[in-house]
């Protein structure tokens, strides 16, 4: 249900630059738990493979293959790339791949971090964590003729005008039955094709064969279709995600020390923009309880920040079990977020620049709606709307009040922190305030859609 809520100020960590659209891709459609921060590594009670996962603060350590125990980590940064958050959201391990360096800071300010199948990048204006164009950067790199060497398809040119018309072009020559159901089993939404061209980004070739298997190349992957069985291969009609990270590295990164694998407590980032390798100290962020299907970072921010609010716990757990996509979203004025069931929540964009305790407390709000959905409340009448309101106002003013105190914001600094304080005064004035204002708020948007 629409309601007025907050965003999150703007923080700068290094550099503020303008963002560049990349992206990557992955296949199966895997969640990758998250796990909490800890002081001294743990072994993961998942094994994945060989090769055991280690509890870490802020993400996990995957250490290599040997007896060293020198590997890469993933992990979130404070007021930086939250990379553990990305490779979860985006399957983990079993769609990514091991993690194959450390993060580094290369031209423009921008931050990477690669996997064997996924190079991830992190943009300063943006505040999260996108997946590159892998095989497009190394087609402009000029490897086109390196990657045929390794049975990836050389591209194509659509001759389109436009995003849209290279849209319809593209998505044209997926003519292979099997590589176009993969495509679109992603782990952000199954079927979606938004969703599968945020993970792979749009095709660069028509399917091609090579000797028993068809490949597939798109800007972020390249999917391999198995029509043949031979000794030692999988079986015919397997459909795999090439290692496109690894092609990256071998053919881009050579001897770089971002690729030397380092020991667990070892969070420094390489600064590569200048002709001297300078490693960045770093502050890791608090890791979240819960996986939540989050790209943003000021909103994975404010998740962070009610997990350590009570009242909020039922939403969370909700929005963790159903993996709800939280997003923002460009909204109507004074509409500040809504839930749309059964599990989608969106916030204003125009929230961006507020304080992220007051995004906290909008999301508290919806997240109440998330859960009398799932907890079979949410009834479609006027009455109930109504009571679903109450519910949920409680909520926030309850979040606003844990995150700043019984008082609230003591010097407001927005108009939606007013709203947050005037909140906060109705719930603790009594039930019957509190139902005055929902009364008076929400009583025709109520009446209108119940």
């Amino acid at each position: 249900m629409p309601q007025n809520s907050t965003g999150q100020a703007g923080r700068g960590w290094l550099r503020r630059i303008r963002a560049v659209a990349l992206g990557l891709g992955l296949v199966a459609a895997v969640a990758a738990s998250s796990a909490a921060g800890a002081r001294e590594p743990d072994v993961d009670a998942a094994k994945q493979g060989s090769r055991v996962a280690i509890a870490v603060p802020s993400g996990r350590f995957y250490p290599g293959l040997g007896e060293d125990g020198v590997g890469f980590g993933v992990r979130n940064f404070a007021d930086g790339p939250r990379f553990f958050d990305a490779f979860a959201r985006y399957g983990g391990v079993e769609v990514m791949g091991y993690p194959s360096s450390r993060p580094w800071i290369g031209p423009g300010g921008f931050i990477y971090q690669l996997t064997q199948r996924a190079l991830m990048q992190w943009s300063p204006d943006e505040q999260r964590v996108q997946l590159a164009n892998t095989y497009e950067i190394l087609r402009e790199s000029g490897f086109d003729d390196a990657l045929y060497a390794r049975s990836i398809p050389r591209t194509e040119t659509d001759d389109s005008t436009s995003l849209a018309d290279a849209r319809a072009v593209r998505m044209g020559w997926m003519t292979d039955p099997a590589i176009t159901q993969a495509f679109l089993a992603n782990p952000i939404e199954v079927d979606s094709v938004n969703a599968a061209i945020e993970l792979h980004g749009l095709p660069m070739s028509y399917p091609e064969t090579f000797g028993p298997f068809v490949v597939q190349r798109f800007q972020r992957t390249a999917l391999q279709h198995w029509v043949e069985a031979v000794d030692g291969g999988p079986p015919a009609g397997t459909v795999l995600l090439i290692n496109s990270g690894d092609h990256y590295k071998d053919l881009l990164l050579g001897d770089s020390p971002v690729i030397a694998p380092h020991a667990h407590d070892d969070t420094r980032i390489l600064d590569l923009r200048d002709d001297d390798e300078i490693y960045v100290g770093t502050v890791l962020a608090t890791a979240t309880e819960r996986t939540y299907n989050v790209v943003d970072d000021a909103l994975a921010e404010a998740l962070r920040l009610l997990e350590g609010v009570p009242s909020a716990a039922p939403g969370l757990e909700a929005a963790a079990e159903v993996s709800a996509p939280i997003r923002y979203r460009s909204l109507a004025t004074n509409v500040y977020a809504t839930f749309n069931p059964p599990s989608r929540i969106a916030v204003s964009r125009d929230l961006q620049d507020e304080r992220t305790e007051a995004v906290a407390a909008v999301l508290a709000h919806e997240l109440q709606h998330l859960a009398d959905f799932h907890d079979a409340r949410y009834v479609p009448s006027e009455t109930a709307c109504l009571e679903a309101e109450i519910r949920a106002m409680t909520a926030e003013a309850s979040a606003w009040s844990a995150l700043m105190g019984s008082a609230g914001a003591e010097n407001p600094q927005s108009a939606l922190e007013l709203m947050e304080n005037a909140r906060l005064q109705a719930v603790q004035a009594g039930s019957e305030t509190v139902r005055a204002l929902v009364e008076d708020g929400w009583a025709e948007q109520c009446s209108q859609h119940h």
